[in-house]
């Protein structure tokens, strides 16, 4: 993989970062492929 094909894939990805009182959860805002390699809670 280039690496600019690594920053659209990985880094670039959309999220919507949500604080609550003891986490912060990262809400996706766009389909990924690369979803499923992310670690989820």
């Amino acid at each position: 993989m280039e690496f600019k094909a690594l920053l659209n894939a990985f880094i670039g990805i959309p999220v919507l970062v949500v604080r609550t009182s003891r986490r912060l959860v990262f809400r996706l805002l766009a389909w990924n492929p690369w979803r499923a390699v992310l670690p989820t809670p």
